[in-house]
């Protein structure tokens, strides 16, 4: 009962009931470089295909000690087709290996010509500057609201120089919360419209990354890494503009 209710779902997965570790293999050329899993299947070699009559195999110990582990074990093809899928440590092997192709030299060399690229591409001193004040100044707005909310002496302070309100009375303003209460008067407004206007920025954001997503517009629109992009290639014309990107 319980291999006719999984069956079906582990063969959609590529997985046969009898064996969580089975493999589908199209090629039967490919069956001398496989081992047959199960003794059911040394008994009965009929069973061993599957409905599109597929060879149903499992790779020896020795070839699995093959596998690669990481970008740099892998042959060209299986390289191009993670980049494709924007893995990072692919595209950076990519590039290296491009390297060692348009300059004619070794693995070692290549890696670090691509370093001197990394470290020239990381050059962002200006056009960092906007995020670093935006960060900046985020992070003092949020530090710098509770004393202007609950700290008497900073409020009195701020009332005096960009409020003039009335002062209550000194029995009203005897606990942090006391003083809350009266601050709060016009630094809701303030938070409010501000916490809005991020709001309305970030549902922005959104729907622009729903529209490059839909293709209606292109992706990497991003100025800054579009500028740091054309930068780079400027700088190192030789190499694959599309790589380089």
């Amino acid at each position: 009962n319980d291999n006719k209710n999984n069956g079906p779902s582990r063969k959609a997965a590529g997985i046969h009931p009898e064996s969580s570790t089975q493999r589908y293999i199209n090629d039967p050329q490919q069956e001398e470089n496989y081992t047959e899993l199960s003794p059911f299947h040394r008994q009965n070699k009929n069973n061993t295909k599957d409905n599109n009559n597929n060879i149903m195999l499992v790779k020896t110990l020795e070839n699995v000690k093959d596998m690669p582990l990481s970008p740099v074990e892998m042959n060209n093809d299986e390289l191009i087709e993670l980049a494709a899928m924007k893995n990072h440590l692919a595209r950076i092997e990519v590039l290296k290996r491009h390297i060692m192709a348009v300059d004619m030299v070794d693995y070692d060399t290549a890696t670090l010509t691509f370093e001197n690229i990394q470290t020239y591409h990381r050059w962002v001193s200006v056009l960092s500057i906007p995020y670093t004040i935006s960060a900046g100044i985020a992070v003092t707005a949020a530090f710098a609201s509770i004393p202007l909310i609950f700290h008497l002496p900073t409020v009195e302070y701020f009332n005096d120089l960009y409020v003039t309100t009335t002062v209550p009375d000194a029995k009203d303003l005897k606990t942090p919360l006391e003083v809350g209460i009266w601050s709060w008067q016009w630094m809701e407004p303030t938070i409010g419209q501000i916490s809005f206007f991020l709001l309305c920025l970030q549902y922005a954001k959104r729907q622009v990354m729903n529209l490059q997503s839909l293709g209606t517009i292109p992706q990497g629109s991003n100025m800054v890494m579009a500028l740091r992009a054309r930068r780079l290639i400027r700088k190192f014309p030789q190499y694959n503009e599309r790589i380089l990107r």
